[in-house]
Protein backbone atom coordinates (compact mmCIF):
# COMPACT_ATOMS: atom_id res chain seq x y z
CA UNK A 1 0.00 0.00 0.00
CA UNK A 2 1.03 3.41 -1.01
CA UNK A 3 1.73 6.08 1.78
CA UNK A 4 -0.01 9.37 1.60
CA UNK A 5 2.06 12.26 1.53
CA UNK A 6 2.20 14.92 4.06
CA UNK A 7 2.00 18.47 3.77
CA UNK A 8 5.73 19.01 5.13
CA UNK A 9 6.86 16.39 2.83
CA UNK A 10 5.35 17.95 -0.21
CA UNK A 11 6.72 21.46 1.04
CA UNK A 12 10.13 19.86 1.07
CA UNK A 13 9.83 18.17 -2.12
CA UNK A 14 8.30 21.05 -4.18
CA UNK A 15 11.53 23.53 -2.40
CA UNK A 16 7.96 25.58 -1.05
CA UNK A 17 9.30 27.83 2.40
CA UNK A 18 6.83 29.63 4.73
CA UNK A 19 7.52 33.21 3.31
CA UNK A 20 6.36 31.98 -0.06
CA UNK A 21 2.96 30.91 0.77
CA UNK A 22 0.02 32.33 2.28
CA UNK A 23 -3.04 30.85 4.47
CA UNK A 24 -5.32 28.97 2.43
CA UNK A 25 -8.18 31.72 3.43
CA UNK A 26 -6.04 34.29 2.00
CA UNK A 27 -5.76 32.80 -1.42
CA UNK A 28 -9.27 31.85 -1.20
CA UNK A 29 -10.23 35.44 -0.77
CA UNK A 30 -7.93 36.27 -3.62
CA UNK A 31 -9.26 34.03 -5.74
CA UNK A 32 -12.50 35.82 -5.66
CA UNK A 33 -11.35 39.06 -5.88
CA UNK A 34 -9.17 37.89 -9.37
CA UNK A 35 -12.68 36.06 -10.64
CA UNK A 36 -14.81 39.21 -9.89
CA UNK A 37 -12.71 40.96 -12.13
CA UNK A 38 -12.16 38.09 -15.07
CA UNK A 39 -16.34 38.07 -14.34
CA UNK A 40 -16.54 42.21 -15.27
CA UNK A 41 -14.33 41.99 -17.96
CA UNK A 42 -15.73 39.32 -19.68
CA UNK A 43 -19.56 40.82 -19.21
CA UNK A 44 -18.32 43.67 -21.02
CA UNK A 45 -16.97 41.89 -23.58
CA UNK A 46 -13.29 42.71 -23.18
CA UNK A 47 -10.81 40.96 -24.20
CA UNK A 48 -7.30 40.07 -22.33
CA UNK A 49 -5.52 42.47 -25.54
CA UNK A 50 -8.14 45.01 -24.75
CA UNK A 51 -7.17 45.39 -21.14
CA UNK A 52 -3.60 44.92 -21.98
CA UNK A 53 -3.68 48.20 -23.76
CA UNK A 54 -6.06 50.00 -20.80
CA UNK A 55 -3.58 48.42 -17.46
CA UNK A 56 -0.21 48.63 -19.74
CA UNK A 57 0.00 44.89 -18.26
CA UNK A 58 0.92 42.13 -20.96
CA UNK A 59 -2.36 40.03 -22.09
CA UNK A 60 0.14 37.24 -21.39
CA UNK A 61 0.41 38.24 -18.05
CA UNK A 62 -3.21 38.93 -17.23
CA UNK A 63 -3.96 35.36 -18.47
CA UNK A 64 -1.80 34.46 -15.84
CA UNK A 65 -3.35 36.22 -12.79
CA UNK A 66 -7.11 35.02 -14.14
CA UNK A 67 -5.65 31.01 -14.05
CA UNK A 68 -3.79 31.21 -11.04
CA UNK A 69 -0.87 31.11 -12.65
CA UNK A 70 0.65 34.24 -10.65
CA UNK A 71 -0.95 33.12 -7.62
CA UNK A 72 0.75 36.20 -5.58
CA UNK A 73 0.30 39.82 -7.90
CA UNK A 74 1.13 42.57 -6.23
CA UNK A 75 -1.23 45.29 -4.85
CA UNK A 76 -0.05 47.47 -7.72
CA UNK A 77 -1.27 44.77 -10.49
CA UNK A 78 -4.70 44.12 -9.01
CA UNK A 79 -5.46 48.34 -8.57
CA UNK A 80 -4.50 48.07 -12.20
CA UNK A 81 -6.67 45.79 -13.60
CA UNK A 82 -9.43 46.96 -11.43
CA UNK A 83 -8.77 50.88 -12.62
CA UNK A 84 -8.99 49.28 -16.44
CA UNK A 85 -12.43 48.15 -15.79
CA UNK A 86 -12.90 51.54 -14.21
CA UNK A 87 -13.07 49.63 -10.43
CA UNK A 88 -11.16 49.75 -7.49
CA UNK A 89 -10.12 47.39 -4.90
CA UNK A 90 -11.10 48.15 -1.52
CA UNK A 91 -9.18 46.68 1.72
CA UNK A 92 -10.79 46.17 4.79
CA UNK A 93 -9.97 45.46 8.43
CA UNK A 94 -12.23 42.49 10.00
Amino acid sequence: MKKKPTVAGVRSELDIRDEDSMPVGDYIALRRLVLALKAERERRGLSLADLSVATRISAPALSNLETGKNPNPTVNTLFRYAGGLGKAVRFSVE
